[in-house]
């Protein structure tokens, strides 16, 4: 695995993030996360069925929600019970988003603001997160044989294992108002590539 370093330079006369090596939608997907996530990461490679929280604090916090209405509560409920899968985006800048922002840590925070009580655990990683690194991964996807792979909404999703020989490159991100304003959309640069990754995986079909 190579560690990248954010040039804000290449960023600014590419509009990407990684070297070219590692900006080919036609081989890489890309995992917005933080460093807190990194050891396991780089370790043991992705794994759908990791749980970042136990399920009964989800459903503790779920049901500390005043309003039962709240999205929060159906989106902790099934993240307590429903089956995980691993999640990619097609090109680093939208990778970004969920690095400097992650799914978990926005909907945990809706919750508190919505008046739920986090349990203890949860509560720990909260501060966890707060201390850490937005970091994007790149993600080989040249061989896709006995991968359980879909494209939904240009979203890869896959519920094999990933080992983390397929990690190819890394790259704690800086909280770049350039890059998070990209993360918001598609730059130019990717428009003649779009769904090239996205395709083959359709066409394997």
């Amino acid at each position: 695995m190579k560690v990248e370093i954010f040039d804000p330079n290449h960023f600014a006369t590419t509009g990407k993030i990684f070297a070219d090596a590692f900006e080919d939608p036609r081989r890489f997907a890309y995992h917005g996360t933080s460093t807190l996530h990194a050891s396991s990461i780089e370790q043991q490679g992705f794994r759908p069925y990791f749980k970042l929280f136990d399920p009964l604090d989800l459903i503790e916090l779920a049901q500390s929600i005043p309003d039962q209405t709240n999205s929060c509560v159906e989106w902790l409920q099934r993240e307590a019970t429903g089956a995980k899968r691993l999640s990619f985006a097609q090109y680093a800048v939208r990778a970004a988003a969920y690095a400097m922002a992650g799914q978990s840590v926005r909907v945990i925070q809706n919750a508190m603001a919505a008046g739920g009580v986090l349990p203890p655990a949860i509560a720990s990683f909260m501060q966890q997160a707060q201390q850490s690194q937005p970091c994007i991964y790149v993600i080989d996807f040249e061989d896709l044989t006995d991968l359980d792979i879909t494209l939904e909404y240009g979203v890869i999703h896959c519920k094999t294992s990933l080992p983390a020989s397929r990690v190819a490159a890394k790259m704690i991100l800086p909280i770049h108002p350039a890059v998070q304003a990209a993360a918001q959309g598609l730059p130019p640069a990717y428009q003649d590539l779009r769904t090239a990754l996205g395709a083959k995986i359709s066409n394997r079909r």
